[in-house]
């Protein structure tokens, strides 16, 4: 992790962890059916949403302007498992848009 090169020191963290760490997100799209329209919407209606996969939910980021969120998992065989299915409650459905390599 640490390298010393012409006296000073640098982290380098290994390489396989950053490629685990790219791997793991998971972008949804917020849609809501009342409005019938991508939009973005309160923490707590995301956190229902999410609600049936929280326990393998490690970071979780929420955009500003687009009704985006960006999700990272425990390890890459979840995140593929739940890169291919939609989450839907009685008023948002959160739509997977973008994973790595996906488990098709």
């Amino acid at each position: 992790m640490l390298k010393i090169q012409n006296g000073v020191v640098k982290v380098q963290p290994p390489e396989e962890l950053l490629l685990t760490e790219k791997k793991n997100p998971i972008i949804f799209k917020v849609y809501c059916k009342k409005g019938r329209k991508i939009e973005r919407v309160s923490e707590e209606r995301i956190e229902q949403g999410l609600k049936p996969i929280s326990q393998d939910i490690t970071y979780l980021a929420s955009g500003k302007k687009f009704g985006t969120i960006e999700v990272h998992f425990k390890n890459i065989e979840t995140a593929q498992v739940h890169s291919v299915k939609s989450l839907e409650t009685e008023d948002i459905i959160l739509i997977p848009i973008y994973k790595g390599p996906t488990s098709n």
